[in-house]
């Protein structure tokens, strides 16, 4: 079976798929061929990219709510292009350019004017909440490539089966009442967690016992909650700190300007801004600092500051 393809007149310095994909914003999607693909919605989406457009494909599974995994067929989803490109303008934030936004920050400050134009395309994705939230947590003194490997474990062990194609087999991301009810602290130390494991499945307990809690951390992307309420709201899970609250806030729940502060970005505010806290160079990051720091960038950089701080983050990861 061969893919459908559509396409979005899309160029490069709005979208790099390359950077963008391997950043350390998401960490499902796997390139194969010079395609990307994951599974978003209960749905496998392919990207490609090419001179001036992005290409996209879709499939599903042609039975659903089956445990059978034989009997699972791919589906092309011809009839539902709208919803593909809906579901795939979302996640990827397209309503926005970021060609402006670029020459905006490139008119503030000097030091992206002059390292950004090796890097553009990266813009801030816009994930399912709840998956981003988990992804975080496993991201505590962790690389990307750990995190990703802890994702697809989620999905293989505890997800559901949605199809296979090119011989690779695609599971969905594992709900809260999934994820709380198929594994365990123990099972999720086996698969290379950590003391990350206890974090990770009292969260998905707390989601799964409260549907009102689960419903309301996707309404956190509403503007009648403050920068500030979201980040409260975050901090009761297990294993959120202030730079994974602002990681789930800003990647997933529409916070634009929040920077999230860690000691990587430390280094190149220091480096790149000569950022000093209240005159001195600190050696290490308090929450004083981690405040100051935030509001440091987004007096520099406007309303979206976190984007731009994406790209210096990228600019600055090592991609493999």
């Amino acid at each position: 079976m061969n893919l459908v393809w559509h396409s979005i007149n899309l160029p490069p310095n709005e979208i790099y798929l390359d950077k963008l994909l391997r950043c350390g914003q998401a960490f499902r999607w796997v390139k194969n061929n010079n395609i990307w693909s994951s599974t978003l919605n209960n749905r496998v989406v392919f990207l490609r990219q090419t001179e001036d457009q992005l290409e996209y494909a879709s499939l599903t599974s042609s039975q659903k709510n089956s445990s059978n995994i034989k009997k699972l067929q791919p589906k092309l989803e011809e009839d539902t292009q709208d919803d593909v490109l809906g579901l795939i303008s979302n996640y990827l934030n397209l309503q926005i350019s970021i060609v402006q936004l670029y020459k905006d920050w490139a008119s503030k400050d000097a030091h992206f004017a002059k390292v950004s134009a090796a890097f553009a395309g990266i813009r801030m994705l816009q994930q399912d909440p709840w998956e981003t939230l988990i992804s975080f947590i496993c991201s505590s003194n962790n690389n990307v490539k750990r995190i990703s490997k802890m994702c697809h474990a989620l999905c293989l062990e505890y997800g559901d089966f949605i199809v296979e194609y090119a011989g690779t087999k695609y599971y969905s991301f594992p709900t809260p009442v999934q994820l709380a009810s198929r594994a365990s602290e123990a099972s999720l130390r086996e698969l290379g967690f950590g003391y990350r494991a206890r974090y990770v499945y009292e969260t998905a307990q707390m989601l799964a016992d409260d549907k009102a809690l689960f419903m309301q951390l996707h309404s956190m992307r509403s503007s009648s909650f403050t920068d500030e309420q979201v980040h409260e709201f975050l901090l009761q899970f297990k294993g959120v700190g202030p730079k994974v609250a602002d990681c789930v806030a800003l990647m997933s729940l529409n916070r634009h300007s929040l920077v999230p502060i860690d000691t990587h970005v430390l280094q190149f505010a220091r480096r790149d801004y000569s950022y000093k806290f209240r005159g001195r160079s600190n050696a290490t990051l308090s929450s004083a600092m981690y405040v100051d720091m935030k509001r440091f960038f987004v007096d520099k950089w406007g309303s979206y500051a976190g984007w731009a701080h994406s790209v210096l983050f990228t600019r600055d990861l090592k991609l493999e």
